[in-house]
């Protein structure tokens, strides 16, 4: 089904919330597929055209992967400003989801751009808006897992590699081992890239315990490569576990083999491997004092972090060009003074990370009390029982900027003879039943409120019914659907021979302190006309039998 994720649909006579994903889901795999094996602006291609389809179908599901594939592809060569309007559409598309991991999949992206224009501030506050949304990690859901995993890729991004490299490790166990790969490759990439920041910084030690680690990663990821067959994150293994060999002091492989893999066409330029490899090999080339074709490999990567807004990998480079220079021209007070001063600031940077997670956490309570507090006041506009809005919403309602107003006012036919031969329990049940059967047959804009007992009213949007002939056909046409779907609901399974029935007063533009008074009057003269019916409240009442 297409629907959107969360809205509730009818099949058959069961409420059922529609599937994860739409009917070009399949083309969403393809473009994904191009975008892991390392073709970023293809993929953005591919999903120009998958979008422009989808559109044209009604596919909102499959419009929406291929919004956050392009977003994801744009971020990861630079291109922020197109990642933050995919996801603001994403935003826009999924505003209503009753489940928030959409919304909270556009916000890591969002969060991934602006970490690449340098704002940390900006990002965090949407990584925490999205870490709130997510919630507790289940791992149930495809898309609860797929907006952990953009969050703990735009913490890497700002520079908080153990929150990310937690939340990365955390989805593998609920994963199958073909998309546990990608999430090892994603892990072995945070790591490797941890261990330089920290190399950067001086801290030798923890650099190579992370360094270790990537060696593990690697071999895991080789491991799950055999497994699968997922032969393009092949070459990533290869060169993770070479550069994790040269960082750890072993450079004979990375003279022997990482010339020939840069070589490689499928080690596109803007692939993570292609930057270790181009570290790894500049380090391995430095120690044999070839260091005029070791800065040519550094300067290549810096070339392309600057490029795509890796700000990381922009003083990875730096400093390593720095000590290189050291090693090839010897040691000089301004650059001895200048390395000082490098180190330092590097120093004062990555003291911030501690600071920015602590943010991080803050801004997080923030939006929890935030949200609570709206879903406080939210519990206090509904009806405990059924979900409804209450009196509080009506008033609201009535007391809006609005013209006239039309209305359905239903009542339960013979709900005390519910109560008495079936409980209270059934009856409950019958109203909680009622209420879902009047939200699926509202319209996006209309308000179902409970007005008390069994009686509910449903509040058309006044711009729906603002010219009179419209007015007049969307209203009864609302309270017959009501009707039939009532008449129609599988009431046996609350209750064996339960049966149910409804009469509904209509109003027709009336002014909104005359509408409660009107349809009073309509609903009692449709239940002493003889029930299950629906009657006009206008000058002269019509009695109209439910559909058949």
């Amino acid at each position: 089904m297409t629907g959107l994720p969360g809205r509730k649909a009818l099949a058959g006579r069961a409420l059922v919330l529609v599937g994860e994903f739409g009917c070009y889901d399949a083309l969403s795999d393809v473009v994904h597929s191009v975008y892991q094996d390392g073709d970023a602006a293809a993929a953005i291609t591919g999903c120009h055209a998958l979008e422009a389809l989808c559109e044209a179908a009604g596919d909102e599901q499959t419009l929406r992967f291929a919004l956050y594939i392009r977003g994801l592809a744009a971020n990861e060569i630079g291109r922020g400003d197109e990642a933050w309007e995919c996801a603001a559409r994403l935003l826009a598309l999924s505003q209503n989801d009753l489940r928030a991991y959409w919304q909270a999949k556009a916000l890591a992206l969002q969060a991934n751009a602006e970490s690449g224009r340098g704002d940390y501030s900006g990002a965090l506050d949407l990584l925490a808006r999205a870490s709130v949304m997510l919630g507790t990690f289940t791992g149930r859901e495809y898309n609860q897992i797929s907006a952990n995993g953009a969050i703990a890729l735009a913490l890497r991004r700002v520079e908080l590699f153990e929150a990310s490299d937690v939340k990365l490790r955390s989805m593998i166990p609920h994963l199958r081992t073909w998309d546990a790969v990608t999430m090892v490759a994603d892990s072995l990439h945070t790591v490797a890239e941890w261990g330089l920041a920290l190399q950067v910084v001086g801290l030798t030690a923890d650099a190579a315990a992370q360094f270790s680690a990537c060696a593990s990663r690697a071999a895991w990821l080789g491991r799950l490569v055999a497994d699968t067959g997922r032969t393009s994150f092949e070459p990533f293994a290869l060169t993770g576990e070479i550069f994790a060999a040269t960082m750890l002091g072993d450079t004979r492989s990375a003279l022997e083999v990482l010339p020939g893999l840069l070589l490689r066409d499928e080690i596109r330029q803007e692939r993570v491997e292609r930057l270790l490899a181009h570290y790894a090999l500049s380090v391995a080339l430095g120690e044999i004092g070839r260091h005029d074709q070791a800065r040519e490999h550094l300067l290549a990567l810096r070339e392309v972090s600057v490029a795509e807004r890796r700000n990381t990998w922009v003083a990875i480079a730096d400093a390593a060009l720095m000590r290189l220079d050291v090693r090839q021209y010897g040691d000089h007070p301004a650059v001895t003074r200048s390395s000082a001063m490098y180190q330092r600031l590097a120093q004062s940077q990555w003291s911030e990370r501690q600071a920015r997670y602590d943010s991080l956490q803050a801004r997080m309570r923030v939006h929890r009390l935030i949200e609570e507090g709206a879903h406080i006041t939210e519990l206090s506009r509904r009806d405990a029982l059924t979900g409804a809005g209450n009196r509080r919403v009506l008033e609201d309602a009535l007391s809006g900027p609005y013209g006239p107003v039309s209305a359905v006012f239903v009542d339960v036919d013979n709900f005390k003879r519910v109560n008495d031969t079936f409980s209270h329990v059934v009856g409950d049940q019958v109203l909680v039943r009622l209420a879902a059967i009047l939200r699926s047959a509202a319209r996006s804009g209309d308000t179902v409120v409970r007005y008390g007992g069994d009686e509910f009213l449903v509040l058309l949007d006044p711009r729906s019914t603002a010219v009179p002939g419209v007015a007049e056909k969307a209203v009864v046409g609302l309270a017959g659907r009501i009707l039939a779907a009532v008449r129609d609901h599988a009431w046996h399974e609350l209750a064996r021979e339960l049966t149910v029935t409804v009469s509904a007063g209509v109003v027709l533009r009336a002014s909104p302190a005359d509408v409660l008074t009107i349809a009073s009057a309509a609903l009692h003269e449709a239940k002493t006309s003889g029930r299950n019916r629906l009657v006009l409240g206008w000058d002269a009442p019509d009695a109209i039998p439910a559909p058949a």
